[in-house]
């Protein structure tokens, strides 16, 4: 039995596999920022999920910086009582299996690629807009190889604009329109908001975030993934008439909405234990 466990800024996803394709059973349930409470709900539903089956690896999507060496969680703006802390440690012992780490945007691109919106395509951007923001570049059906990772949501859009705590800049795309900016500065929650001229104004920020990561990544694809690919329909056309307008030096490549939804991570980190 093989174990995935998506760790988002506000839900966590546990499901299991027995052949690296297709999932068995899943359980999803609130991000405690208390990790040995996180721990604990974790342990409990791989427990539930296995019931008295060996689990043979495991693998642990997280949003940050990951020491793959230390099986740490380095940095992440989110999950900040989740860093420096003994993660694969605590679930091998408990599980006997090894477990390894991975960023959450890493694998549900790579779920994307694999089963999702990008099997046709060898280059890929994927961009994943929750409760923050983040994404990465898939090339060949494998992650791109990077010294620190990706980042797009931490580039910088605004050179003047609001102080991010969470990266402590000024301006990046993440304070403007992740989750967790939109309520701040648009004063609604982006699942009331039917707003047009919101949605026109996220668009073109998100725009000018995706014009950058196009011209720097070149992508035959963008897919949109995280909990706003939801809401799509209320910003996908506005976006696309920007990029189209502003990205002058390529043509623009396709922009979709992935397919996978919330098991995007799932799939990708599966498919990751099938390269271990």
């Amino acid at each position: 039995m093989f174990i995935a466990i998506d760790v988002g800024g506000t839900h966590i996803r546990v499901a299991s596999s027995k052949n690296l394709k297709t999932i068995q059973q899943i359980k999803r349930f609130s991000t405690p920022k208390n990790f040995n409470l996180a721990i604990g709900k974790i342990t409990m539903a791989i427990k539930e999920i296995i019931q008295k089956q060996k689990v043979q690896k495991i693998i642990i999507g997280l949003p940050g910086v990951i020491d793959q060496k230390k099986g740490k969680l380095l940095t992440a703006p989110n999950l900040k009582n989740w860093v420096n802390k003994p993660l694969t440690n605590l679930l091998s012992k408990k599980f006997n299996c090894s477990v390894l780490l991975a960023n959450d945007n890493d694998l549900a691109g790579l779920g994307e690629a694999i089963f999702g919106a990008g099997k046709k395509h060898q280059l890929i951007a994927y961009i994943a807009i929750g409760t923050g923001l983040g994404g990465t570049r898939i090339v060949n059906k494998q992650i791109d190889q990077s010294a620190y990772g990706f980042e797009p949501g931490h580039q910088i859009i605004q050179k003047n604009g609001k102080y991010w705590p969470h990266c402590q800049q000024k301006g990046c795309l993440e304070s403007l329109i992740s989750g967790r900016a939109f309520y701040k500065n648009y004063k609604i929650k982006p699942e009331k908001c039917q707003n047009k001229k919101i949605w026109r104004d996220f668009a073109h920020l998100l725009g000018q975030g995706l014009v950058n990561t196009i011209v720097l990544w070149s992508p035959n694809i963008v897919i949109i993934g995280g909990g706003f690919a939801q809401r799509s329909h209320l910003f996908l056309k506005p976006l696309k008439e920007f990029v189209k307008k502003n990205l002058l030096i390529f043509k623009p490549p396709m922009i979709v909405k992935g397919n996978l939804g919330d098991q995007a991570g799932i799939y990708g980190g599966f498919h990751f234990l099938k390269t271990k």
